[in-house]
């Protein structure tokens, strides 16, 4: 008596290409069918990445435009506000220019005079 016993694993989308072929004896279609279906969920996949990294860049849009217009706005905040002559409230605006706009100052000076990086 000879005992034989197989085992196979397989992990993926689709099945091995003798058990697709098998699926096309009971149904002809079937490994077409297969194939679509796969191929969708790789595309809807994909367009899942896609709408994540939109999003993100975006985000990042929004972000830059409103941290450059932010001294801009703090700025015209005051010069109204001085010319309304609302002191403490011109004040408070002209200060938050000031530390919205320190951080881009200091950066771009930093770029300026920053020697450049050494090549390995």
């Amino acid at each position: 008596m000879v005992l034989e016993q197989r085992f196979a694993h397989h992990s993926g989308p689709l099945p091995d290409p003798e058990t697709l072929r098998s699926y096309g004896d009971i149904v002809e279609d079937f490994p077409e069918r297969i194939m679509r279906m796969a191929e969708k969920q790789q595309d809807a996949q994909i367009d899942s990445a896609m709408i994540e990294a939109r999003a993100e860049a975006w985000s990042l849009r929004i972000a830059a435009v409103a941290v450059s217009l932010l001294p801009w706005f703090f700025g015209t905040v005051a010069v109204i506000l001085a010319l309304l002559d609302e002191q403490a409230a011109a004040i408070i605006a002209s200060l938050a220019t000031a530390f919205s706009a320190g951080p881009q100052i200091i950066g771009a000076i930093r770029r300026r005079w920053s020697p450049p990086a050494e090549e390995d």
